[in-house]
């Protein structure tokens, strides 16, 4: 059976590298579960994973079966660090990529009330690039950050300003395979943003107009780009109900499909 403490209300997020099904607890855990099945197998090793708003929000598999995952930050205040650990192998202790405080986050508008809860990564450990996505404290300037990663060591972030989405603090992004653009959502819509034009095209969630997107991932079976999201509709109260997966079709430079 799976330990008490695996409960709806904590589980952040999740990712898959052969059969195993990995989910990042709030409180700092890591659950590995049998991807076919659901059987519970272990918890990764959690020594020294602290700190944050909440201690685990997100997590992703790399290609070489590495786990990353990462804290939240939110924009209360300027304390805090943004942290993301990983580990090589299943029985791992995590190791700490990135540790970057307000001296690394402050936005090019000034602003240091960074809020990061979600990340992406391209690449390898020893070489690759780290995504985020961010908003400032008045929710009015959206930006990318992107950490290098070079010889295992991380370097200075870059900072590429989206625009003004009136993004909620939980915006997610995942970002093209070869780089070139990246997909992120805020407040019930989702974007597609192209690096090198730096423009970002709409898509909205037809079917759950007044949804707010949460949790979605991007994936490709043969010639055909999927993008799959938890809903929940709004009913104008404020009150965010009828939690529902939406699954689209789409050409990479152009609009949904189905």
């Amino acid at each position: 059976p799976a330990p008490s403490y695996f409960e709806a209300a904590n589980m952040r997020s999740c990712a898959v590298f052969e059969n195993n099904l990995f989910v990042a607890n709030k409180n700092g855990k890591v659950h590995v579960l049998d991807a076919t099945t659901g059987e519970y197998l272990r918890d990764l090793d959690a020594t020294g994973i602290w700190g944050g708003d909440i201690t685990l929000t997100d997590i992703k598999c790399l290609e070489d079966g590495t786990v990353m995952a990462s804290n939240c930050r939110v924009t209360a205040t300027d304390a805090g660090t943004f942290k993301v650990y990983y580990w090589d192998d299943l029985s791992a202790a995590p190791k700490v990529l990135i540790d970057y405080g307000v001296d690394k986050l402050t936005l090019p508008n000034g602003s240091a009330k960074v809020s990061i809860r979600a990340f992406d990564y391209v690449g390898s450990i020893e070489s690759g690039n780290l995504y985020a996505i961010t908003a400032d404290a008045a929710k009015d300037a959206v930006y990318v950050i992107q950490i290098p990663v070079i010889d295992g060591t991380p370097g200075d972030p870059v900072f590429h300003a989206v625009g003004g989405y009136a993004t909620e603090t939980s915006a997610r992004i995942r970002v093209d395979a070869d780089e070139t653009g990246f997909w992120f959502t805020a407040k019930g819509k989702s974007y597609y943003y192209k690096f090198e034009s730096a423009s970002a095209c709409t898509y909205y969630n037809a079917t759950a107009s007044k949804a707010y997107s949460n949790a979605f991932e991007t994936f490709s079976i043969g010639d055909t780009n999927y993008y799959v999201t938890v809903d929940y509709l709004d009913t104008g109260s404020g009150a965010i109900t009828t939690p529902f997966v939406a699954l689209y079709t789409y050409e990479k430079w152009g609009l949904w499909s189905t």
